[in-house]
């Protein structure tokens, strides 16, 4: 008995070595293959979904948009929701302000990636809290809005020296190279913070996006050339408000 408990023991962390290396990139499979036992199968998604970055992609195509013409009023943008996180009233109001958010960030600088994974460690502290904070009382909800609220900021600065990077290039001798790099890392780092926090908070981070891409596509209206933002139809009655309930984790 005792031997057997071992082999399972060993079996087991062999496993768990292997899929912590795969997780990580250093280890690939077939489609499927046997280890120890067990079966495991490669599920290969790329061919039946768009990655987030070619959504958008296609979404900015379909109106005759550019990335370029995004970065002037992404400061604006990216102000409004962070003054709708301010003002939610519910956990749901929250998590459609910072998606939102990152939308728009991604939307108008190219090195904010919205596909990036998070990393192990990430995940193991996103399985840590998830328990603990998923349901959030009135007095929980404030402080998890108010620590989003300092991120969001701070993101609003970073956004504001990359987009403006070439003119502040202009007039500084030194290179400011580093400086770039420095914001851009802070971007994805707040995205993973966002989507770790929406995961925490019991949301399907997948099905959350989903439902905001949804509205992003059912939206009717046209270009504001004076306000550098897509501005909505008043008129229109069929368009997809998020419903996050649909992401919530039973």
């Amino acid at each position: 008995m005792k031997k057997l408990k071992k082999q399972k023991k060993v079996r087991s962390e062999k496993l768990s070595s292997l899929t912590e290396q795969f997780l990580k990139g250093e280890l690939s499979f077939p489609e499927e293959m046997t280890i120890e036992g067990y079966t495991l199968i490669k599920f290969d998604t790329e061919e039946t979904k768009m990655s987030y970055k070619e959504q958008l992609q296609k979404w900015r195509e379909a109106r005759d948009i550019t990335i370029e013409s995004q970065k002037p009023g992404l400061l604006g943008n990216l102000l409004e929701e962070t003054t709708e996180v301010a003002r939610a009233k519910c956990l749901d109001e929250v998590i459609d302000g910072i998606l939102d958010y990152s939308v728009y960030l991604a939307n108008a600088i190219e090195e904010v990636d919205l596909d990036q994974e998070l990393s192990i460690e990430e995940m193991r502290e996103v399985e840590r809290k998830r328990s603990k904070h998923k349901d959030l009382d009135d007095s929980a909800l404030i402080v998890y809005k108010n620590f989003f609220l300092f991120k969001l900021m701070d993101g609003v600065k970073s956004a504001s020296f990359v987009i403006t990077k070439d003119l502040i290039a202009m007039t500084h001798k030194n290179d400011i190279s580093k400086e770039i790099n420095m914001h851009v890392s802070y971007l994805n780092s707040l995205f993973r913070l966002i989507k770790s926090a929406v995961m925490i908070a019991g949301y399907d981070f997948d099905k959350a996006m989903e439902e905001v891409f949804k509205a992003i596509n059912s939206r009717k209206g046209k270009w504001n050339y004076t306000l550098q933002k897509f501005e909505k139809d008043p008129e229109q009655t069929d368009r997809y408000e998020p419903n996050y309930e649909n992401a919530k984790i039973k």
